[in-house]
C-alpha cells in the first residue's frame, strides 16, 4: 500500500516479506525512480504469502501493519532501514486463521484550542477479517487499539 504522500509504498512478497520503498517521479515526466529502503522479514511464517500492508500512526505514519495466511498481524516501523527480523508487535498469531483484510480507522484529537494546534491521533484501531469457513462474508472482525 501507499502512505498519504504518494513517496512511500510497501509491498508485499510471497515469501512473507515486506518490502518497503521510496519513490522518486523526478520530473514528472515518466521517470520513476524506485529505491527500495527496507526488507522486513520475521514476523510472518517464510514462504507464506502475505495480503497486504498499510500504513498508519499518525501524520507521518510512523508504522505498518501487515497480514496474511499465516494468521499473523504485524505491526512495524515504517522508517526502517536495511535488513529488519523482527516487528515492533505481533498483534495476531493464528496459523489456522489466515488474515484476508485489515484497516485502520484513526481517532484524532486537537490539542490546544488555537486553529493551527497539531492534531494527534488518540488512538488506532486495527479492524482484521479472516478465517477458513464460510467464505469471506461473515466472518469474525478483531478489533485492537493501538497506540
Amino acid at each position: 500500500g501507499w502512505d498519504k504522500s504518494g513517496y512511500r509504498l510497501a509491498s508485499c512478497v510471497a515469501t512473507g516479506h515486506v518490502v518497503l520503498w521510496d519513490i522518486d517521479f523526478g520530473s514528472g515526466k515518466g521517470n520513476v525512480q524506485p529505491c527500495c529502503r527496507a526488507v522486513l522479514e520475521g514476523g510472518h511464517d517464510s514462504g507464506r504469502p502475505l495480503f497486504g500492508a498499510t500504513f498508519f500512526g499518525g501524520e507521518k505514519e510512523d508504522l505498518l501493519v501487515s497480514w496474511g495466511v499465516d494468521g499473523k498481524i504485524c505491526v512495524w516501523d515504517s522508517y526502517s532501514q536495511g535488513q529488519i527480523g523482527t516487528p515492533i508487535s505481533v498483534l495476531v498469531s493464528k496459523g489456522d486463521y489466515p488474515i484476508y483484510a485489515v484497516d485502520v480507522f484513526e481517532n484524532h484529537s486537537r490539542n490546544g484550542s488555537s486553529a493551527s494546534a497539531d492534531t494527534k491521533p488518540l488512538k488506532s484501531i486495527i479492524g482484521a477479517a479472516g478465517g477458513t469457513e464460510g467464505g469471506f462474508i461473515g466472518l469474525p472482525i478483531y478489533l485492537y487499539d493501538y497506540m
